[in-house]
């Protein structure tokens, strides 16, 4: 028989390692500052020059 708690640290190990990777996509823009802009409104990561990366939310967004 197992320990609760060694059942709760498989199902945790588990489930962290089935569970599917976050995706990125990233997005160019013509200009630094529209990429700036964009990235606050998307809440997004700005590369500093024309691209920003966001979290894929669905692939209708990507």
């Amino acid at each position: 028989m197992i320990p609760i708690e060694m059942k709760n640290i498989i199902s945790i190990v588990w489930n962290n390692w089935l569970k599917p990777q976050q995706k990125y996509s990233v997005l160019l823009f013509d200009s630094t500052a529209t990429a700036s802009e964009i990235a606050l409104m998307l809440n997004g990561e700005w590369d500093g020059c024309n691209g920003v990366i966001v979290a894929s939310g669905d692939e209708v967004t990507a």
